[in-house]
């Protein structure tokens, strides 16, 4: 399987603030901020009116007792007066019952309102679109020949691949997400290379290098302690020799010339040992190879 994703990512910082108000709630649901209420109501009495002035600041006149004319007493059988003469008392009373009133009611309730604000700061890096393509190899089994062969995979397996797919990218339709899965074989182009042998690896050639060089090294200080070194301290540490007798000293005096024990031949051959060896060792610590190969041309010779 091979699949390529393209993530389409919003790195900017957004904030939003909002502020909203809703429509005129139930009053009975609704919390009040404020109340007032005003009621007056005056009911009978003459009320005062009339323009305020000289006339009006005057007391009252006295008043004047109605002149009423008294009635003939009613004689047996006859019948009821007419109802007029009852009817200045009736107007009268009936204005009594109907006089001014006066009623008002004020009322002022102040609701709190409904506001929403709605403060949002988006963090960077947001995920806009996502597009994954994804590529599957076709089935491999084996035939009745027993030869390898391929096949293509059928509708409901890519179904179900498209599906798992689906769900490890977090597919979202409202975004704009795509994928688009395909089945096709694939080939092979890269060429196997074939191993290369430990002994032809570069890193084993370097390691072998640097241990040839200290066995040079070795194969050096052997040959100088067995050709040089060793023959030299036998040489100076040798056992010193048996005390002669005073006639083997004197013959020994009449034989050897006293001027040979500081023979100046002698003194250059030492001191000539000496700068061999120190060339030796310089030419062994700056070229180990040439060295190296003036020894194996020594053994050489031995061995013919």
């Amino acid at each position: 399987i091979h699949a390529q994703v393209t993530a389409d990512v919003d790195f900017s910082s957004v904030e939003h603030t909002d502020e909203s108000y809703k429509p005129n709630q139930d009053p009975t649901k609704a919390a009040i901020r404020s109340q007032q209420t005003s009621e007056s109501n005056s009911q009978g009495g003459t009320p005062v009116g009339g323009v305020p002035g000289a006339l009006s600041n005057q007391p009252p006149a006295a008043a004047v007792a109605p002149v009423t004319t008294p009635q003939p007493p009613r004689q047996p059988g006859q019948p009821n007066p007419p109802a007029q003469a009852n009817q200045p008392a009736q107007t009268t009373q009936t204005a009594e019952k109907t006089g001014p009133s006066n009623s008002r009611r004020d009322s002022t309730t102040n609701y709190e309102l409904d506001r929403v604000v709605r403060h949002v700061q988006q963090a960077a890096g947001g995920v806009k679109r996502l597009s994954v393509a994804v590529v599957v190899n076709y089935r491999t089994k084996v035939d009745a020949k027993g030869k390898p062969v391929t096949e293509a995979l059928s509708a409901k397996e890519l179904a179900q691949i498209e599906n798992l797919t689906k769900e490890a990218m977090g597919f979202s339709a409202d975004r704009g997400d795509s994928l688009n899965v395909v089945n096709s074989p694939f080939t092979s182009d890269v060429k196997t290379e074939p191993e290369v042998p430990v002994w032809k690896q570069p890193q084993m050639i370097d390691l072998a290098k640097t241990g040839v060089g200290y066995l040079l090294l070795a194969l050096l200080a052997v040959f100088l302690w067995f050709k040089v070194a060793r023959p030299v301290l036998r040489k100076y540490t040798a056992p010193p020799l048996p005390a002669p007798t005073e006639t083997a000293a004197a013959t020994e005096a009449v034989l050897l010339p006293p001027e040979e024990e500081t023979n100046p031949e002698v003194l250059r051959l030492a001191a000539k040992y000496e700068s061999d060896l120190a060339l030796v060792r310089d030419a062994a610590q700056r070229d180990p190879r040439l060295v190296a190969s003036v020894i194996k041309t020594w053994m050489a010779n031995d061995e013919g």
